[in-house]
């Protein structure tokens, strides 16, 4: 039988990206064609109540490689945005709610035409152990929510505010092994990947990168199957799989002592996968 375990109060060791940045102009830099919007990450704090802490020290370094990564903002380099907060007295752990007053004169002591701020809001594993048919596996569950504020150093008020959540299966991993490995590092990068498409969208109005894709619900009878799609491991039945739209997707479900389901899929909208799968028939 299934049996799901949450597993709280978890601290994940993430090793951090660092970036430095040139100098800057007054909100903005020539970026090519394009002129780059000048953008300060303040950082992310914990709010998950699970001991989350270095997942939100890490995020901080990894969105602003992210953001930089994206040829729309140019972000101002960290040790610029320390000394500015010391300066003013401002010493941060992570994510605060500002004054108008402050956002408009930090904008202005760093040149900066946004502030991003935001909070590790959810950080959970859980471990789902399948004892039956003649096989027991195990497979762990990694969700992580982040809230963003983008905050207007013109006005002091908050321009754009989002919750990003996602999810993702690891088949054959406890939550110990994620812990030691760097599986959620992956997820947290998806996360902040999706932050960055939102943050591109709202100051230019194009698509960050990830537009034309459809998420699409796979599930199976029994639960557990692994999922892959073009040959790539993504996680274990039931979950949810976004999908590019402009192609066709090899999409294979596996679980042992069943045979093997595979398809050719072209994603539509309100397309659902739901397979149930079969034992193998006498040799």
């Amino acid at each position: 039988m299934a049996e799901t375990r949450s597993i709280s109060r978890v601290l994940l060791a993430f090793i951090g990206v660092f970036l430095g940045v040139g100098a800057l102009a007054p909100h903005g830099v020539e970026g090519g064609s394009r002129k780059l919007t000048t953008i300060a990450v303040l950082g992310f704090d914990d709010r998950s109540g699970n001991g989350a802490e270095n997942v939100a020290a890490t995020a901080n370094e990894m969105l602003s490689v992210a953001l930089a990564r994206s040829r729309t903002f140019q972000v101002v380099e960290r040790e610029k945005l320390d000394l500015v907060l010391r300066e003013q007295e401002l010493i941060l752990s992570g994510a605060v709610d500002l004054s108008g007053d402050i956002i408009v004169r930090l904008g202005k002591l760093l040149g900066a035409r946004y502030i991003v701020t935001g909070s590790v809001v959810q950080f959970d594993l859980s471990e789902r152990r399948f004892n039956g048919y003649g096989v027991q596996t195990v497979s762990t569950k990694v969700t992580l929510g982040l809230t963003v504020k983008l905050l207007d150093t013109n006005t002091g008020a908050v321009a754009y505010a989002d919750q990003v959540e996602k999810s993702k299966w690891y088949h054959e991993q406890t939550p110990q092994q994620i812990i030691r490995g760097d599986g959620a590092r992956t997820l947290l990068k998806e996360v902040l990947w999706a932050v960055v498409d939102q943050l591109i969208y709202f100051e230019t109005g194009e698509a960050g990168g990830r537009a034309g894709q459809l998420r699409v619900p796979i599930s199976t009878v029994p639960p557990g199957a692994d999922i892959e799609i073009d040959g790539n491991y993504v996680g274990a039945t039931p979950m949810s799989v976004d999908l590019s739209t402009d192609t066709q997707h090899e999409v294979r479900l596996s679980l042992a002592g069943f045979g093997v389901w595979e398809r050719r899929v072209k994603p539509f909208k309100g397309l659902k996968i739901q397979v149930h799968l079969i034992p193998p028939g006498p040799p």
